[in-house]
This record gives structure tokens, C-alpha cells and sequence, in this order.
């Protein structure tokens, strides 16, 4: 049996001279495994424009998370480096100024920030803590109404429909929304009893409805079962079930169902800390045109006219929220960017609207062609999404002369760095390559930019579909093509 380095070696071999080694016939050869994958690879001077290496670069593969470039470049074009997501509360009718009454609802306008967690604050409750102190603030002691959230402007889709079932509990599958917490997962902690068949104790972050989170989780003295989720949608309730050591602490992290509403019960949850009582309790209200408080409609641009602005919370420039979802390949970021793009012209937020208009952008603006491209998602979890290495290498050229193409490159991952998908890849090429990473069941993918030790910049793309391996193996495979590109 041949070696990992020399399976790496044959795959450069096949794809430098575009040839296949002779097989055994009815079969793969099975010291060659690599043999039996599909590859693509086009790879260009960004100087000159000549070819570097080519091969099968007009096919059509599962692009995986370089996915994720299509969705940046065009937020970049049509939003701009410095857009923020803005959330803003208002009142909807006075406040009393010597009771501090406020006769009427609060009206949280959600639009879909995705920076409202850990990854872009220093503590995670902490953009609901602003948002609640400055209800108080602003002189309300007590809400005859209701805390309203506004969730009218995005669809209530919870996951996009072509996403594997069994990807659903995990935070990488994570459901989004106009106004989520926490990327969209719930962080567990479970603490196993200290006598046996006990159930696990549990407590969760972020905390919205009581009772959200149910514990089924066993203590045991011998083999553990690992914890998993259920959400159940008849009671609203995340399941686990599983077993635990006695006296063992695991903390866990699940995608979160119905994330909306638990971002309104932890909202409302933070502003009864605060001392401030909310009569009505909380709702999301999803239809535009509901009436509530004083002559208030949902999804208007300003709801109440007998209301007034309370706070507005932005999110970090757009810039920082792409770094933050390109560097770990953040697949619930990338889709909360790909609704927002769907917004324009007044059109409620939608994955439909949203990968329509990335699918325009590249061919109207880049000039990909639309054989090239089939846009399902903004993050590449779907495995309808398609892209060719060609055009994947024509938004790189695109990219590279737009004005922000130098922090564009910067955003990408990087060797050796920290909570980047390339931190323990292609050490060698350290402040040499910035590339995006894809991976899904027998799908490898990288793109970006390399420069080879003559100082010559090269836009590249690779593509690995159907090799029915280890994931490592294809990317040994994948590194060995770009460590020849860079002359190492």
C-alpha cells in the first residue's frame, strides 16, 4: 500500500499532466485511491493573466463553504465596507414622566443582526443588557403593553430545505432569523447527579423561555451514551437525552429551533431585570400591517406615530462581520448576509430573494457565466449549490481590482492562524497564501490567492468531488497542488 505523501503525489501528478495512470480494468486502482475522485483546477497569474494549470476547470462541482466567497463579494458590492444591521426599540405611545408609564407596547425592529453574540461583544448578554438598560434609561419604569418584536421584514423559514436532515442539531446548521442570539445555537451545561439513573442536572445560554431546554440525560457508573438534542415542535422543547459519569460536567452546543422566539423571551427577560415591569409579556409578530400600542403597524419604517426612538443598536461595519465569517467559515453568518441581500426594494428577507441576487450580481457585474453557477444557500452547506473552478477564479480576479481587494484578501483564512480553517494547514505558506476552505461529505474544496517564491500572485482554485475517502486524505491531495503552485 502507498503512502498518504505519495497518494498526495500521484493526485499532483494526474492533475500538472491532466492524465489518469492506467487502471486495473473494471475498477479503481485501489493503490491510487485519489484515482476514482473528480477534479477541477484552474490557476492564473493575477499580473498577466496567463494560465498557469488547468484542468477541468469548466466543470460543475459541490463547492462546499467557498460557497461563502460568492456571498461576501456581492454583500461588499452591494452593501458596502462600512453597512451595519441596525436594531432599533421604540415606544409605541408616551411615557408618562412622573410615573414612568409607558401606555402602550415596545417594539423591537429586528433586521437580522448577525453580530449579536460572543464572536463580536466581549460578553455574550451583552447587547441585551444595552438594549434593556437603555428602556430604563429613557425613563420607562413600567410597560402597560407588551414587548413587541418586529420580525415582519424576514421570512420565518427555519432552514433552508435542501440542508441534510441529520446536519439539523448542529450548530453549523444553526436556523436564523430577524433577531437571534448567539449565532443561533444554545450552549448546555449538564452536570450528571451523584447517584446513579439520576437525571443530569442542566442549565443554558442564551436564556429565553423557561423550560426551553428539558434534560433526559441518566447518570451512570459505566459506559456514557453521548448527549444528543430533539427539538419537539408540538411543546417548543430542546431534548436531551444521553448519560453522564457521576458528578461529570459537559457543556455541549445545539442549534437552536425557533430561535426568534427565544431571543424575545431573553430580551424581555433582561429588561424585568432592570426593574422594569412589562405588563403584556412578550410576542413576535411576523405578518406586516399587525396593529399594536398607539397607531403602530409592524414592518413599518416608523412604526409608531405617537411613539418615539428609544435606542438603536448597530452591528460592527460589514467589513468585521465578513472576517468573522469567512476566517472560521461561519455558516450562520454567511446566511444571515445572504437574507439581508434579499431585502432591497422593500422585499422581505428570504433565501429565494437573497441567492437571487448573488446568482444577478455574478453574472450582471462579474460577468460569470450562469452555466457556471447554481446558487441554493449563502454558506455551501447544500450540496445543490454549484460552482465551477473557473468561475470561482474569475470572482478572485474580480475581487482582486476592486478597491477593497487587498482587506478582502486579509479576511480570508490563513496558515497558522488562530480559529482559522487553514490554522494547521500549509504551514509552510505562512503570509503567503489566503484562501477559503470547503468541506462536506466527499467534498473538498480551497480558493484563493497564492504567492510563489518568485513574488508572483496567483489566483487558484481547486475542486475535489465523489473521492469516498477521509477528508484528510483529499486535502493532502488539495495541499500538494498548491505547494507546487507556490514553488515549495
Amino acid at each position: 500500500m502507498k503512502t498518504t505523501r505519495s497518494r498526495a503525489a500521484w493526485a499532483l501528478l494526474v492533475l500538472i499532466s491532466a492524465c489518469a495512470t492506467a487502471r486495473p480494468s473494471g475498477g479503481v486502482d485501489r493503490d491510487d485511491p485519489l484515482a476514482g475522485a473528480q477534479w477541477g483546477v484552474l490557476a492564473v497569474d493575477l499580473a498577466t493573466g496567463d494560465t498557469l494549470l488547468e484542468h477541468d476547470a469548466h466543470r460543475r462541482f459541490v463547492p462546499g463553504s467557498t460557497m461563502k466567497l460568492l456571498t461576501t463579494v456581492t454583500a461588499l458590492d452591494q452593501l458596502g465596507m462600512d453597512y451595519r444591521w441596525r436594531t432599533e426599540v421604540w415606544t409605541g405611545g408616551a411615557i408618562d414622566s412622573t410615573s414612568g408609564v409607558l401606555q402602550g407596547d415596545l417594539v423591537l425592529i429586528a433586521t437580522g443582526d448577525p453580530a449579536l453574540s460572543a464572536r463580536f461583544w466581549d460578553v455574550a448578554d451583552e447587547p441585551l443588557e444595552a438594549l434593556a438598560n437603555a428602556v430604563r434609561d429613557a425613563g420607562v419604569l413600567h410597560v402597560a403593553g407588551a414587548l413587541v418584536v418586529d420580525a415582519s421584514r424576514w421570512d420565518s423559514t427555519t432552514v433552508r430545505t435542501t440542508w441534510m436532515a441529520d446536519d439539523l442539531p448542529f450548530g453549523y446548521a444553526a436556523t436564523g432569523g430577524a433577531f437571534v442570539l448567539e449565532q443561533g445555537v444554545t450552549h448546555v451545561q449538564l452536570t450528571g447527579g451523584q447517584a446513579l439513573d439520576e437525571i443530569a442536572a442542566v442549565r443554558w445560554w442564551p436564556y429565553g423561555e423557561d423550560g426551553f431546554v428539558r434534560s433526559s440525560v441518566t447518570t451512570t457508573a459505566g459506559n456514557t451514551i453521548p448527549v444528543e438534542a430533539s427539538y419537539l415542535p408540538e411543546s417548543r422543547a430542546l431534548e436531551l437525552t444521553g448519560s453522564l459519569p457521576l458528578g461529570a460536567v459537559d457543556t455541549v452546543t445545539f442549534a437552536t429551533r425557533d430561535p426568534v422566539r427565544q431571543a424575545a423571551a431573553a430580551l424581555h427577560r433582561a429588561i424585568a431585570r432592570t426593574g422594569v415591569a412589562v405588563e403584556g409579556g412578550w410576542r413576535v409578530a411576523w405578518e406586516p400591517g399587525e396593529s399594536f400600542g398607539d397607531g403602530c403597524i409592524t414592518g413599518a419604517s416608523r412604526p409608531c406615530m405617537r411613539g418615539r426612538l428609544i435606542t438603536a443598536l448597530s452591528s460592527p461595519p460589514l467589513v468585521e462581520v465578513l472576517a468573522g465569517t469567512l476566517k472560521p467559515s461561519q455558516n450562520w453568518i454567511a446566511e444571515q448576509i445572504v437574507r439581508t441581500l434579499g431585502t432591497g426594494e422593500g422585499r422581505t428577507a428570504s433565501w429565494d430573494s437573497g441567492t437571487a441576487a448573488v446568482r444577478a450580481h455574478f453574472e450582471t457585474i462579474v460577468g460569470v457565466d450562469p452555466i457556471d453557477l447554481n446558487v441554493v444557500d449563502g454558506s455551501g452547506l447544500s450540496v445543490q449549490n454549484l460552482a465551477t473552478p473557473r468561475s470561482l477564479v474569475q470572482l478572485l480576479r474580480y475581487s482582486h481590482a476592486r478597491p477593497w481587494g487587498s482587506l478582502y484578501r486579509a479576511m480570508l483564512p490563513q496558515p497558522g492562524e488562530e480559529e482559522s480553517t487553514l490554522s494547521e494547514r500549509l504551514l509552510e505558506l505562512q503570509g503567503r497564501l489566503f484562501a477559503k476552505t470547503g468541506s462536506l461529505t466527499n467534498v473538498g474544496s480551497l480558493a484563493g490567492f497564492v504567492t510563489d517564491k518568485r513574488g508572483r500572485e496567483i489566483a487558484f482554485a481547486v475542486m475535489v468531488n465523489g473521492a469516498n475517502l477521509p477528508a484528510a486524505a483529499v486535502r493532502e491531495g488539495i495541499d500538494a497542488v498548491v505547494l507546487e503552485l507556490a514553488g515549495n
